[in-house]
């Protein structure tokens, strides 16, 4: 024999457990808030480590605009 199912409304009513709110933040707005912090954090530090490496190497990111020369008198001048 095959059993037949059939929908009962009343006993799926009945096992759906309610959603007890406590009052406190949803899991989506903590998610919404922790995963770009976190991924703004992670992209930083490596920004960070990746600067560093660079600097290093002796081939900076960043380099002056003017450029300093000491003169003959040992006086700095810059170039501009």
């Amino acid at each position: 024999m095959t059993p037949k199912w059939s929908y009962d409304i009343e006993k799926a009513e009945l096992l759906n457990c309610p959603v007890e709110s406590n009052g406190g933040v949803a899991a989506g707005v903590v998610v919404a808030i922790v995963v770009p912090v976190g991924l703004l954090l992670i992209g930083s530090v490596a920004f960070v480590i990746f600067m560093r490496s660079r600097e290093i190497q002796g081939k900076p990111l960043y380099k002056p605009l003017v450029k300093e020369d000491k003169g003959k008198n040992g006086k700095m001048h810059v170039e501009l």
